[in-house]
């Protein structure tokens, strides 16, 4: 997985799931006190709330 290098210091030494019961290809990464949606850019990812590096 392919973090940009700010996300990846904020939640390298952090313990995660991973959620898999969505419906879109998105892996969900959930913290103690937070929660990572990581996913390409596509239509549906734009109907979401908006990223500006989409």
């Amino acid at each position: 997985m392919e973090l940009p290098e700010k996300i990846y210091h904020l939640i390298s030494d952090e313990k995660y799931l991973t959620d898999e019961v969505g419906m879109s290809e998105a892996s969900v990464l959930m913290f103690k006190d937070k929660v990572l949606k990581i996913q390409k850019c596509s239509e549906e990812a734009e109907n979401e709330y908006h990223i500006p590096t989409c």
